[in-house]
């Protein structure tokens, strides 16, 4: 398992780089503002995917692809007014071999 933190600003940042492998991404809005997460690096409010406030997405191969708009195993951006993302990203136990 990998983990972090990001304090987020306008500036789109990588959560996390695209990895095949993943299991399961878990991304939790800990701050009190909203923020945007797309496969692109130019994201912004008005093309990323919303994780509100105080709030959590869980992007798994286990949940519907076709409920979000972007695929978990790809690389993850962020931006959005200055708030604090965490995340945790589920990998094979190889992955830290």
């Amino acid at each position: 398992m990998a983990y972090g933190r990001i304090i987020v600003s306008n500036s789109a940042q990588q959560v996390v780089a695209k990895n095949t492998s993943r299991i399961a991404l878990l991304l939790f809005n800990y701050g009190n503002n909203d923020c945007f997460i797309c496969n692109e690096s130019d994201v912004t409010k008005d093309t990323g995917y919303p994780i509100l406030a105080m709030s959590e997405k869980i992007f798994s191969r286990e949940g519907d692809e076709n409920a979000f708009p972007l695929s978990f195993r790809d690389v993850v951006y962020v931006a959005g007014d200055t708030t604090d993302l965490r995340y945790w990203e589920i990998l094979p136990i190889t992955e830290f071999d």
